[in-house]
């Protein structure tokens, strides 16, 4: 060991605390006990102050968040078998959307034209809207934000898939209203978050030459535009997805649902998917996409992972502390 540098706390060795394998390999619960019963930061694993007090916290080599790597905690697992898109966003709340649909033409997902502009701006694009009864925000494409001449608020967030972290950026949106193809009364939206894509393609929109087969949809229309999807809306816009009109599913197809931006249909198209042969697999396609604001990230994390924290903002420092 170096002279004058002190053995580790947790294991003797001579090396610092936040690469310690003893510590690594306890269970979370039993870190934070630990921690805490010899004094230690949980910012930058030092005895003399609190992590409230710390100016030098540790940057977690496997999220970049202010804390220490061995005191990462990974999400917890959803079963999944395939997730393309996953992004990470919002301000003090996680977010999160998915969809899963069967095949690439054969599922089709709430998805209708709508016109959409900017609350300071007269310009109105017409585009897809995608209504994801998974999803706890709105999401655009930056091309959508171009085109109504919209300047976002530069943000960082992190994208995850499957596992995998990288920080992106993104641009958050406001003003942003959205109507039915033919009406003429605009939903003012929350705020918005920017992607290059939405985790939705063409194949997914249902037309009225899909759903022609199913007699009991012959009322349902589902007019047809030449654009792409450029708007992904969650359930934080009730308004937008809230059934007026439902018509049920017969015989394992379809069914549709009246929203005020018009009419979507949900499900297969294809009559006969249980005569499909053992050697046709059909393309499965699950996508979660969940958003939080890097800078509250490690608040929201701090809080829930470290029971230090909510003591010190019931709990004065003792004489010791202060020492």
């Amino acid at each position: 060991m170096p002279s004058g540098k002190k053995p580790c706390i947790c294991c003797g060795g001579g090396h610092t605390l936040d690469v310690c394998v003893q510590l690594r390999e306890m269970v979370h619960q039993k870190k934070i006990g630990f921690l805490k019963e010899n004094g230690i930061c949980f910012g930058c694993l030092c005895i003399g102050h609190i992590s409230r007090d710390c100016r030098k916290r540790i940057s977690c080599t496997k999220c970049s968040l202010k804390h220490p790597t061995v005191l990462h905690k990974e999400p917890s697992n959803i079963p999944e078998q395939t997730v393309r898109n996953t992004v990470v966003s919002v301000d003090n709340m996680l977010v999160s959307s998915g969809l899963t649909g069967a095949g690439d033409q054969d599922c089709k997902l709430p998805i209708v034209p709508v016109q959409v502009k900017s609350n300071k701006g007269s310009k109105i694009i017409i585009t897809y809207a995608f209504l994801d009864q998974r999803s706890t925000a709105v999401f655009c494409t930056e091309s959508l934000m171009h085109k109504l001449h919209l300047t976002g608020r530069k943000g960082r967030i992190l994208l995850r898939t499957m596992g995998q972290e990288k920080v992106v950026s993104s641009n958050i949106v406001s003003g942003l209203e959205v109507a039915s193809l033919d009406g003429d009364s605009f939903l003012e939206l929350p705020k918005a978050y920017t992607q290059e894509s939405m985790p939705v393609h063409q194949g997914n929109i249902p037309t009225e030459r899909d759903i022609k087969k199913w007699s009991y949809l012959k009322h349902v229309q589902l007019p047809q535009i030449d654009a792409g999807i450029q708007l992904l809306i969650g359930t934080n816009v009730p308004k937008a997805l809230e059934p007026l009109e439902v018509v049920c599913s017969v015989d394992n197809g379809p069914y549709a649902i009246r929203t005020m931006l018009g009419w979507t249909v949900n499900g297969p198209l294809t009559e006969d998917r249980g005569r499909m042969a053992d050697w046709e697999q059909p393309q499965i396609t699950v996508n979660r996409v969940s958003a939080v604001n890097l800078d509250e990230l490690w608040q929201q994390q701090f809080q829930n992972d470290f029971p230090e924290n909510s003591l010190d903002d019931h709990t004065g420092m003792s004489r010791e502390d202060h020492k």
